[in-house]
C-alpha cells in the first residue's frame, strides 16, 4: 500500500467521511506563545472549556461536566496570555534520529513481497524525496526556519464560527450520550478549582 492509497483508505473508513492530510510541516506554536502565557494549575480536570474575546483579550471560563448550568470561575474568567503574540512563529526542526534510516527504509521496500512493481516505484520515489527533504532541514538556518511557509500560517485564513444547531430532543444518539454523561457524573464529581498562578517577581510588581 502507498500513502495515496493509506489517505484513500482512511476517508472510507467512516460516514461522514474523514478529512484526510498529509503533515509535512508544523510550526513552533508552542515556543511562539510560551512568553506571553500566564501559568495556570489544575486545567486539566475540567471538561468542558469556553474561549471568548471582549475589549480587546481573550478570556475562558470553564464547566467540569458539559451538563453543568454555570460556567467557572464567577466574573470575567481567566486571561490567558499576558499579551498579544506578534508575527508569525517558525517552523519546528523535524526530528529524525527516533526515525527509520532512508538506506534502511529502501531496503525494506526492496525486501516487501506484498509491494506490487507498481507500488515500489511510487515508494523509491518516495525514499528519494525523503532524502531530500531530510536534508534540507537538517542543516537549515534558524532565519530559514522562521521565513519558510509563512504563506501558509493557518490562523490568517480561520473562518468565523457558526453555532452548531442543537440536537433533537428525540435523537436517540443525543439521549444515549446524556444517559454516559450521567453515569461519568455519578462517579466523579470533585474538581479542584482552575487558577492563574503569580510567580514572585509579578508579586512584587503588583
Amino acid at each position: 500500500m502507498t500513502l495515496q492509497a493509506l489517505v484513500k483508505n482512511i476517508a472510507k473508513s467512516h460516514t461522514p467521511a474523514p478529512e484526510v492530510h498529509v503533515v509535512d510541516y508544523v510550526f513552533h506554536i508552542k515556543g511562539w506563545l510560551e512568553p506571553f502565557l500566564n501559568k495556570i494549575k489544575n486545567h486539566v480536570y475540567p471538561h468542558t472549556y469556553r474561549f471568548f474575546k471582549r475589549n480587546g483579550r481573550v478570556s475562558m471560563k470553564y464547566k467540569n461536566w458539559a451538563s453543568d448550568k454555570t460556567w467557572l470561575p464567577d466574573g470575567a474568567g481567566l486571561c490567558m496570555l499576558n499579551s498579544t503574540p506578534r508575527g508569525i512563529p517558525p517552523l519546528v526542526r523535524p526530528e529524525t534520529k527516533k526515525q527509520l534510516d532512508v538506506k534502511d527504509l529502501q531496503d525494506c521496500i526492496n525486501k516487501c513481497k506484498r509491494l506490487t512493481n507498481e507500488d515500489k516505484l511510487w515508494w523509491s520515489s518516495f525514499v528519494s524525496s525523503e532524502k531530500v527533504l531530510r536534508d534540507k532541514w537538517s542543516t537549515a538556518s534558524a532565519n530559514t526556519l522562521k521565513e519558510e511557509k509563512r504563506s501558509e500560517w493557518p490562523l490568517n485564513k480561520l473562518k468565523r464560527h457558526r453555532a452548531i444547531k442543537e440536537a433533537a430532543a428525540t435523537d436517540p444518539d443525543q439521549q444515549q450520550r446524556e444517559e454516559t454523561l450521567a453515569n461519568l457524573l455519578r462517579k466523579a464529581d470533585h474538581f479542584p478549582s482552575v487558577s492563574i498562578l503569580l510567580s514572585f517577581f509579578n508579586e512584587v510588581l503588583l
